[in-house]
């Protein structure tokens, strides 16, 4: 993410902030389409990555006080003055504050209300919460490596 692009869309604080801030959790996708949207992008497509599928429920269960949802990918820059990719400290909303768009928005053909869960910190005991574990190289899949 490009410090230049970054400062511009940002709304209260500075990139090495925000830099800190996305630091300080662990990501997941909450759909495929935004899933095949990281393995496609340029910087992955030609990587390999192993993908962990997680139970939404288990994991949501167990750390409902550290998740918080986000409207867009966070951790790109697409469109610096486009106000759907403003962020800052308010980008991030617990699951009690976070208010689903009024205008359902589609990423991929799919309708979404949310772009990112975060949970703060870190999933020390992912493992429990893990349905699969399966290698990708861009779009294409390659094997599972564990399944439960």
């Amino acid at each position: 993410m490009p410090s230049d692009k970054l400062r511009a869309a940002l709304t209260d604080m500075k990139p090495w902030g925000w830099y800190r801030l996305l630091n300080s959790k662990v990501f997941f996708w909450p759909t495929p389409s935004r899933l095949n949207g990281f393995l496609n992008a340029a910087a992955h497509r030609n990587r390999p990555h192993d993908v962990i599928t997680a139970c939404t429920r288990s994991l949501v269960y167990q750390y409902a006080h550290e998740i918080e949802l986000s409207p867009i990918n966070s951790g790109t820059v697409f469109i610096p003055n486009d106000p759907n990719h403003q962020r800052g400290s308010r980008t991030f909303q617990s699951i009690p504050d976070y208010c689903c768009p009024k205008r359902h928005r589609y990423y991929k053909g799919e309708r979404e209300c949310f772009a990112e869960l975060a949970v703060q910190g870190s999933v020390p005991d992912i493992a429990q919460h893990t349905l699969s574990v399966d290698r990708w190289v861009g779009a294409n899949y390659q094997y599972n490596i564990w399944q439960r």
